[in-house]
């Protein structure tokens, strides 16, 4: 555990192979805690202090074994025991206070008319593929609505809305100063091309785009590059050339803070566009 003082929030943690498996959430213990969102189920995972080699940019691990993100990294005893009494300590004296929110809630609404038994088709509520409709509210960007998620696409060409409309890949990111697409995120592509050949008229746009580190033409051309990478895995998936062009969004447009490693990580990401049906 002598890197424990090292290890910070928002640092990538690589295996000894060179995978990202996932961003530094916190130091808990004798484990480091990874972020939720780099999981497939939306739980943090957690990887002992003691398979650490060395700190720089990245948390870089001694081990090879380690699945890709999404699968269960065991925690100790000690601290799958610790987070269950904590949660069933804390559940235990919230949960009055809930049941009274609740309970006032739903007077509100009662006498506000809004519980009135309707479907939520008759309020005008979509299906989203998942996705709260307060996404589908977002402001128009270039004549396209931002929906998160490249799941929601297939329910998108179902329907009949016109295009172009931009979808955001859910874990496409780039390592710092690369534009190769890591292993983590091959099953997005996989299903993104999926869904391609199942509307095969369909023509899209990949977006590349760098954090804010370095000069501005260089983050450009790295944007176009990791733009080409996307486009190059769903070609070789099976995706005629044709049907994808990309184009670079460089440093522009940062969905996170430039001034921490996690933030600059959520900035190397990149877009799809859908051109047309």
């Amino acid at each position: 555990m002598a890197f424990k003082d090292q290890i910070s929030k928002g640092l990538p943690v690589k295996n000894s192979t060179g995978e990202t498996i996932g961003v530094v959430d916190d130091v808990e213990g004798d484990s480091i805690k990874l972020t939720a969102k780099d999981s497939t189920d939306g739980r943090h995972h957690y990887v002992p202090l003691s398979d650490v080699a060395r700190v720089d940019e990245h948390v870089h691990l001694s081990t090879s074994g380690l699945a890709p993100v999404g699968a269960n990294h065991a925690t100790t005893a000690g601290a799958a025991h610790a987070t269950a009494d904590h949660a069933s300590g804390g559940l235990s004296k919230i949960l009055p206070w809930l049941l009274v929110g609740l309970a006032a809630l739903l007077a509100i609404l009662w006498l506000s008319g809004s519980f009135d038994g309707r479907d939520d088709g008759d309020r005008g509520i979509t299906d989203t593929g998942g996705f709260s409709n307060e996404a589908e509210s977002m402001a128009p960007v270039d004549g396209a609505v931002i929906v998160p998620g490249i799941g929601t696409l297939g329910t998108y060409l179902a329907g009949t809305e016109a295009a172009p409309r931009t979808f955001n890949f859910e874990t496409l990111n780039f390592d710092n100063g690369k534009s190769a697409v890591r292993t983590a995120d091959k099953a997005e592509l996989d299903a993104l091309a999926a869904t391609l050949k199942q509307y095969g008229t369909s023509k899209v746009r990949v977006v590349g785009y760098a954090d804010a580190q370095g000069a501005e033409t260089a983050n450009a051309a790295l944007g176009k590059a990791r733009a080409d990478a996307v486009k190059a895995a769903l070609v070789a998936s099976g995706i005629p050339a044709n049907r994808v062009e990309t184009a670079s969004g460089g440093e522009a447009d940062p969905v996170d803070a430039n001034t921490t490693a996690g933030g600059r990580f959520e900035n190397r990401r990149t877009e799809l566009v859908l051109t047309s049906r």
